[in-house]
């Protein structure tokens, strides 16, 4: 993660743009999304996340990935910490929830060791967190915005009752090597319209972020 990070930080072009169902969307350079997910890195660091304590992102499978979602799950994979798409049904792991404001005392939630909530609104500076959770908006502003970061040869992901683990090299677009850039002309948007769960689904999400335009978006 820490050459994709180097790769996103390189691009000064918005390579992410978040949009809900109501109109409201919110674009995002490299730099900053960059940022967001060193962020992250500290506050998952702090809590513990890694190998045997994993993400889970509570989202149905049809929803797309909000962008404060994804920033969580590019900083556990920097920690080797898998991530898991909840709905439902809680993972069999020990795991961290990452909830929305709506889903925050949903009873999928009560396994998780810690409960991190965060505001959809585009550019909330918090959430509104019940007692016993983290708001996850908030926290982040304490910790660094250049984390130290390891090498993460591979990534685990899956749903609440599978994963799968791959090289990140296998997932990155074929021209993502270290040391280059891509401030040429950008590559065709990427859209997702629902939360990515296989490999497939995180090669466009990374290619998106690092060769073109990653769309979040909602069904029509």
């Amino acid at each position: 993660m820490r050459a994709v990070l180097a790769a996103l930080t390189d691009r000064h072009r918005p390579v992410l743009r978040w949009e809900d169902a109501a109109g409201a969307s919110l674009e995002l350079t490299g730099p900053v999304l960059a940022n967001w997910v060193h962020k992250a890195h500290g506050l998952l660091s702090d809590l513990n996340a890694g190998p045997h304590l994993e993400l889970g992102i509570v989202s149905a499978p049809e929803t797309p990935l909000h962008w404060r979602a994804l920033a969580g799950a590019l900083a556990a994979w920097s920690l080797g910490a898998p991530v898991r798409i909840v709905d439902d049904e809680s993972p069999a792991a020990d795991w961290l929830a990452l909830t929305t404001e709506a889903r925050a005392q949903d009873p999928v939630t009560d396994s998780a060791d810690e409960v991190l909530v965060y505001p959809t609104a585009p550019l909330a500076l918090a959430a509104d967190a019940p007692p016993e959770t983290i708001d996850f908006a908030t926290a982040l502003r304490a910790f660094p915005d250049d984390a130290p970061l390891t090498p993460t040869p591979d990534v685990t992901f899956g749903d609440a009752a599978a994963t799968q683990t791959v090289r990140l090299a296998d997932l990155l677009p074929q021209d993502a090597a270290p040391g280059t850039t891509a401030e040429a002309a950008p590559a065709a948007e990427v859209v997702l319209t629902s939360a990515p769960r296989t490999d497939q689904d995180w090669a466009h999400v990374l290619e998106g972020l690092l060769r073109g335009l990653l769309v979040l978006r909602p069904n029509a």
